[in-house]
Order: structure tokens, then C-alpha cells, then sequence
């Protein structure tokens, strides 16, 4: 707080004559020079009295001071969802359902732990424990609720004072998230050039001879491994999106998203300002034609069969009847039986649609492209690109360098 008094008298306006107390304190967290509610007093000694009173009011508990007082380690994690909860940091209803879990599944199974000794013991039980509370009997993966847990809590640590005092607990999670046994965003495999290739090539030959029913299907993951988005954003793409932009290539406009969780398209791209798109990479020609000729090809059969609903969704649920009526893709697994197929001729039971989005985010910095770039065409901000598709591999170069031969031939 200010050490000396601080008001001047004022000459205009509806506390004209009266005196001015302003008292200024240097935030002891961010170092930012702070100033408390201005306050009036009629005479010189009244201010000086309130000024004395302003300077030695009780000041807001640091971050650290509350978190010294909830040592706890579920405590302090309720504490901290919480703050996120009220700062509208969680957006969507299902992102508040998240944090509110996580909230109860550690006050669960780590009541008496402390943030000081969590180790990777705690964590790694913390998480078995709620896979069986859940019966998640497949590998860990990010989108499970253990898995967004433990994602939470990696966060937890990173970000409160918690981490700086036991940096334990964060190394811990890391560990853990990088077991070969636990798919994660840092363990989704990521395909060389040839590997990459190769699975366009399956699709490609699948989009040939798939029935009108699983077409969009196999559209949709040959999306993926031009583009890299992500699923949701595969899912909400229609024959409209497919544009010439100002390079005068074909892209990918990317400018909705729908929500498995919630069931529902939503404007807000991630990475962007709601209502704002962005364009994908160039996409082939073969992928375009197969597109158009996709499109006629589906009018016919809607028209055909008189069903009336807008031929705009590529990958429209049409072997469900209230989910064709509604205009929305298919909900449950929707890649499930693509990436089935590929997981078998690739022999990578671990491949997701984001082993595609990590391998192209790679390429993309091994030619050259600069991070912030790349963090543009991949919708992320380049600290979240660095964070999540770099910095996870342990020695980032050797895994650009494996992509150089090829992409330079």
C-alpha cells in the first residue's frame, strides 16, 4: 500500500471543495500498480483519517495465500474449477458438466491428499479408480471422463501456485499421459508421408464402391487426411464449404462445428471469434470431383425416395429417418467404421481421426511453414500447436527430420 498520504482537493463538480483520497498498491502477483474505490472527505483531517483507514484495510488474499489455506488437494481443485466456473471460462453446458465432475471425482477418491504430496502413485490411482467407477474398459483416452480428469488437472497444476510449490504432481500427469498404454493427444500415433498416402489411397478406393448409405462416411475421413480438422468440424461440413478462395485453389471453409456431446451445430470455430471461419488447405482433385459427383449422386436418391431435407450435410445421417429429418449426421461413432478398417491395413489399433490433424500439423512445420501459420490453417493458437502437437514428442526434430526425404523428392 501507499506510505504516504495522497488527496488533493477538488475544484469542479459535485465534490467541489472536498478532498480526494487516492491510495495505489502494487499487486504483489501480476506487479501491476492497482488502485482502491476513490473515496471524499469534507475536511484535510478527515482525509487523513480515511486515507489512514483505506491503507491499513484488510487487502484480498493472494492467489497464494489462498492457496496456502486449501492445502487440500481436492480443495484447491474445487477452488480453482470454481473460479473458472464463475469467470465464464467454460463456455458450453457440457464444459461446466466437466469441471463440476471432476470437482466430485476428486473430493472422491483423493479426500485427504494434500496438493504437497500428490505423486504420480495418487494420480495414477485417481484416474484407475475412476475408469472403474465408469466402466471405461478401453485405453485412456482425453475424451473419456478419466481422461478429461486428468486433463483438468494437468491444468490445475500448470496454473496455480500449487505447481510452483510441488511440481510433482504436474510431472506426474505428464508421465502418465504418456504411457504407451494410454492414448492421449500426446499418444495418438502420428503417419509418415507413405503411411499417409497410403490410407488416402484405401479411402479413396472406398469412396469408389461404398453404398449411398456409407458414402459421406468415407468422404468425410478422406476430409481428414487432406485437411486435418477435427471431427466436429468434419461433421458440420457441407457441399457449400467446398469453395475457390482468393489463391484460387479449392479449400475446406471450416465454418461450423457440431457437438457430438450436446447434438447440435454451433458457429463458434474453436481458436476464433464466434461466427468467424477459416479455410483448410488445398484439397485434391480427386477429393473435389468425388465430392460433386457425391452430391448429384445423393439428390437423386432424396429425391428418388421423396425425402424432403436439405442436401447440404456431407456426411447426413441417412440410414436413420429422425436423423436424416433433422438434417444431422450420425451421432454414435461416426468414424468408427473407417477407422476400423484403417487401424487393420495400417496395424495401428491406436489410430484416431487426430492421428490425420497431428501428422499434417508436423509436415506442415518440417517444410518450413511458420508456427503461426500453421497454428492459422490448424484453427489453434501457436502456443496450443506447440503445447500439444511438438513439444509432446520428447525430441521434435527427429520426428519433423523422418517427413524431410520424402516431402523434398
Amino acid at each position: 500500500m501507499a506510505k504516504s498520504p495522497t488527496f488533493t482537493k477538488v475544484k469542479d463538480g459535485k465534490h467541489k471543495g472536498e478532498y480526494l483520497i487516492r491510495v495505489q498498491y502494487r499487486d504483489v502477483e501480476t506487479g501491476k500498480l492497482k488502485s482502491l474505490p476513490r473515496k471524499y472527505a469534507r475536511t484535510k483531517s478527515d482525509a487523513l483519517k480515511l486515507w489512514s483507514e483505506m491503507t491499513n484495510q484488510p487487502k484480498t488474499p493472494t492467489s497464494q495465500e489462498k492457496f496456502q489455506q486449501n492445502t487440500l488437494l481436492a480443495t484447491s481443485f474445487e477452488h480453482w474449477a470454481n473460479q473458472r466456473l464463475d469467470a465464464g471460462l467454460a463456455r458450453s453446458e457440457s464444459a461446466r458438466q466437466r469441471l463440476n465432475r471432476s470437482i466430485e471425482i476428486v473430493n472422491k477418491f483423493a479426500p485427504r491428499v494434500t496438493v504437497e504430496n500428490t505423486t504420480q502413485v495418487t494420480i495414477g490411482t485417481l484416474i484407475r479408480s475412476t475408469q472403474e467407477a465408469h466402466a471405461e474398459k478401453w485405453k485412456l483416452t482425453t475424451n473419456g471422463v478419466a481422461g478429461k480428469t486428468a486433463t483438468q488437472l494437468r491444468q490445475f497444476f500448470d496454473e496455480t501456485q500449487g505447481y510452483r510449490q510441488n511440481p510433482v504432481p504436474k510431472r506426474a500427469i505428464e508421465i502418465f499421459f504418456l504411457l504407451d498404454e494410454i492414448e492421449s493427444s500426446g499418444g495418438a500415433p502420428v503417419l509418415t508421408w507413405e503411411q499417409l498416402e497410403k490410407t488416402r489411397k484405401f479411402v479413396m478406393s472406398k469412396v469408389r464402391t461404398a453404398s449411398i448409405f456409407d458414402t459421406g462416411a468415407w468422404l468425410g475421413t478422406w476430409l481428414a487426411t487432406e485437411t486435418g480438422a477435427r471431427t466436429g468440424e468434419i461433421l458440420g461440413a457441407e457441399f457449400g464449404d467446398i469453395h475457390q478462395n482468393n489463391q484460387e485453389v479449392i479449400v475446406f471453409n471450416i465454418s461450423k462445428f457440431f457437438n457430438l456431446t450436446e447434438d447440435r451445430f454451433t458457429s463458434h470455430v474453436k481458436a476464433r471469434i464466434t461466427g468467424e471461419n477459416r479455410d483448410s488447405l488445398a484439397l485434391s482433385d480427386e477429393l473435389v470431383t468425388a465430392l460433386r459427383e457425391f452430391e448429384k449422386r445423393r439428390k437423386k436418391f432424396l429425391d428418388a425416395n421423396h425425402i424432403d431435407v436439405a442436401n447440404k450435410l456431407v456426411m447426413l445421417d441417412i440410414k436413420r429417418v429422425k436423423r436424416t429429418a433433422e438434417a444431422k449426421p450420425a451421432r454414435i461413432a461416426p468414424f468408427e467404421v473407417q477407422l476400423e478398417a484403417l487401424r487393420k491395413l495400417m496395424k495401428m489399433p491406436n489410430l484416431t481421426v487426430y492421428s490425420f490433424r497431428k501428422t499434417i500439423a508436423i509436415q506442415l512445420v518440417a517444410d518450413g511453414v511458420p508456427i503461426a501459420q500453421v497454428a492459422q490453417i490448424m484453427g489453434h493458437t501457436p502456443e496450443t500447436l506447440m503445447r500439444y502437437y511438438i513439444k509432446p514428442q520428447g525430441t521434435p526434430l527427429d520426428v519433423l527430420n523422418m517427413f524431410n526425404d520424402k516431402r523434398a523428392s
